[in-house]
């Protein structure tokens, strides 16, 4: 079960709070049709770099972010969408502060690219 939590604001200030709970296999279902449009493995991973949602075989939710992607921190964003490796790209919501990881080399030869490698345990 995950817990998801927005503030509201106003001009002068926080005046509410959104908040979801949901179960990650939901949360997936939800999630699913959007990465697979990127076209490219691709894994959305919670504050805590524990898989919410992927594409990439291998990988389902819940699995913890390995290898060197597990050290990620938001210091490592320069940019909306950084390249931590070749071809791979990472985001991070300033809402819910979520990661976005997208393999973009991933091909019909290697249908991972470099993915699990860089993501898997």
């Amino acid at each position: 079960m995950i817990t998801a939590t927005v503030p509201t604001m106003d001009a002068e200030g926080m005046i509410g709070l959104g908040c979801a709970e949901m179960t990650l296999s939901r949360l997936a279902a939800l999630v699913s049709p959007a990465l697979q449009a990127l076209g490219a493995p691709a894994t959305l991973a919670t504050p805590d770099l524990l898989v919410a949602a992927t594409t990439a075989p291998g990988l389902s939710p819940g699995h913890p972010i390995a290898g060197p992607l597990a050290s990620l921190s938001s210091e490592d964003l320069d940019a909306a969408f950084t390249e931590i490796s070749p071809g791979i790209t990472v985001t991070r919501s300033a809402a819910l502060a979520w990661w976005l990881i997208v393999d973009w080399n991933a091909s019909a030869d290697s249908p991972n690219g470099q993915f699990l490698s860089n993501i898997a345990a």
